[in-house]
C-alpha cells in the first residue's frame, strides 16, 4: 500500500483493483504484526503467527480473488 502512495502521493488510486488493494493490505498488515513481535517479546509469539496469516491470505486474494478455500 505504501508503495501505491508513494507512486501517488495524491492517494489516486484509479484501476487499480480491490482485489490488488487488498492484497496489498493485508501483506502491510503483516508486516506492521512483524515489526510489533520484534519490538514486542512477550506477543512475539502471537503477532509472529497473526503476521504468517495475513500474508497467507493475502498471497491468496492477489493470486485468485474469487477463490474458496478447501
Amino acid at each position: 500500500m505504501g508503495s501505491l502512495i508513494l507512486q501517488d502521493p495524491q492517494g489516486a488510486l484509479e484501476g487499480t483493483s480491490h482485489a490488488e488493494l487488498t492484497g496489498r493490505l493485508l501483506k502491510d498488515a503483516a508486516g506492521f504484526f512483524r515489526t510489533l513481535a520484534e519490538q514486542n517479546d512477550p506477543i512475539r509469539e502471537q503477532m509472529e503467527e497473526n503476521a504468517n496469516v495475513y500474508d497467507q491470505i493475502g498471497d491468496l486474494v492477489s493470486e485468485d480473488p474469487l477463490g474458496i478455500l478447501d
